[in-house]
């Protein structure tokens, strides 16, 4: 039984402005699997696959927001675990869509300045402790722009709230973004738009 599921929020960041998030498909059942083995067993087969459905959740955020002047910036890791996976699922995914798009992917703008616990078993003021100040942009290339923060994965927003918060605080015109899924945990609720 296929079901259209997609969803949109609106995720509150600190008191400077509510942030968009587009999301495509639930987080559950054999995606779970694909997305644990992109990310921890370097099966990169499947990111064009994926991909499209990460396309589709910008679709849903253009009905939206304005895109076309935007530049596309995945979630950063920190270098240790860069380092030790050797990609970022997030970029890998931003580059097709990107490309698809004709839309940049900035790498360079926003980095993870302090290393932080995996967020899939904390709970939701733990997320937002765990990734507090955990993002820095840079200063002189963030001014003026209008990004699209790309992730895997929505679960509370808090790391797209962190990114976010950086960004805006460094003279980004707007940041809105994009996921591949959300958490079930996560959805709906009463800032989710139809």
């Amino acid at each position: 039984m296929e079901k259209e599921s997609a969803l949109t929020r609106i995720v509150n960041v600190a008191d400077l402005a509510p942030l968009l998030v587009a999301s495509r498909i639930p987080y559950e059942g054999p995606l779970k699997k694909i997305l644990y083995h992109l990310k921890y067993d370097d099966d990169r087969l499947v990111v064009d696959d994926l991909s499209i459905f990460l396309a589709q959740a910008l679709d849903r955020l253009s009905k939206l927001v304005r895109v076309k002047n935007c530049v596309l910036v995945p979630v950063p890791l920190h270098w240790k675990r860069m380092l030790k996976r050797g990609f970022n699922q997030a970029e890998l995914m931003a580059n097709r869509v990107g490309q698809a798009y004709d839309l940049p992917v900035d790498t360079q703008i926003l980095r993870r300045v302090r290393s932080t616990s995996t967020q899939h078993q904390l709970k939701k003021l733990e997320r937002k402790v765990n990734v507090e100040g955990a993002f820095r942009a840079h200063p002189r290339t963030t001014d003026g722009k209008e990004i699209i923060l790309v992730d895997d994965l929505l679960t509370s927003g808090a790391t797209l709230a962190s990114c976010a918060s950086a960004l805006l605080a460094e003279g980004a015109l707007s940041v809105n973004a994009i996921t591949l899924a959300y958490a079930i945990s996560s959805a709906p609720c009463e800032s989710d738009i139809p």
